[in-house]
């Protein structure tokens, strides 16, 4: 039995507990890896008895192991069951352990928000910029006003964890930017006498501005069907990774993945 409760903050807690027979399936796996890892005078690693191993160790230590093990093979089912969009780490909480009983656990999660869109069709379409619309500026210009009406009139609740992880990024692309430039990071803060805490508070405001954009761009994307051909993504992705040797190719594609599927969001928006 899992009971799901909505909280503030775009949070969820999962209440729940895992059979006593699942809780004990762990336990073979958990005394195979102690038995690997501990010591112990007379026996060759990975041929340590259990009884040896309790004695070294402890029962408490073994049955956390297990609630580690356990939790970790239920927490993904447990997301995917349910539909819940998780981000970031959970909390989790043991609230019972014993053996041969049910392993009771609470999980805290951070998760997507929901986003309330207003007419976005209507505001791309009523959305007028003086100058060439061929224009690349003019064109980003409208751009940005279609996107800034749309977040002012949605209605959301930003996690605190999405700002901090938005902050990280921008931190992440000035770090690289200053490096491809031929300077140093440290020259770079003492250029702007702050330190990297400094400069990431300073990001408050430009890093919920920026996650209301993903979020606004990302709901338009589902609602609309707007999806990133394979092909397409793997031409681009492959672009990136021969100029940017050594960088995570997982990383480029999710990267990639956004990028083309942002353009694609806009082009639909103009076309309204």
């Amino acid at each position: 039995m899992i009971e799901i409760k909505l909280l503030p903050g775009s949070e969820v807690e999962i209440t729940g507990e895992i059979l006593a027979g699942d809780f004990e399936s762990y336990r073979e796996q958990v005394i195979k890896k102690l038995s690997q890892e501990i010591k112990v005078d007379g026996f060759r690693p990975g041929s340590v008895p259990e009884k040896i191993l309790i004695e070294k160790v402890g029962e408490p230590v073994i049955l956390e192991k297990m609630a580690i093990f356990a939790l970790q093979g239920e927490y993904p089912k447990i997301i995917q069951t349910h539909k819940i969009k998780a981000i970031g780490q959970p909390e989790i909480l043991i609230t019972k352990m014993a053996r041969g009983n049910p392993l009771g656990y609470k999980i805290k999660t951070a998760v997507l928000p929901e986003i309330d869109l207003p007419d976005y069709k209507k505001i791309a379409k009523e959305t007028v910029v003086s100058g060439d619309a061929a224009d690349i500026k003019v064109q980003q210009q409208r751009r940005l006003e279609i996107l800034d009406k749309i977040i002012n009139a949605a209605r959301v609740e930003i996690p605190k964890i999405l700002i901090e992880a938005e902050k990280n990024k921008m931190l992440e692309e000035i770090k690289f930017s200053i490096e491809q430039s031929g300077l140093k990071w440290e020259d770079y803060l003492n250029h702007l006498k702050k330190t990297e805490d400094e400069l990431l508070r300073d990001w408050d405001k430009d890093a919920l501005k920026r996650v209301k954009y993903g979020l606004a761009l990302n709901e338009i994307a589902e609602r609309e069907k707007i999806e990133v051909p394979q092909d397409e993504l793997n031409k681009e992705a492959e672009k990136i990774l021969a100029q940017h040797k050594g960088v995570d190719p997982e990383r480029v594609r999710i990267y990639t993945y956004g990028i083309i599927r942002n353009e694609k969001v806009f082009q639909f928006l103009e076309s309204c």
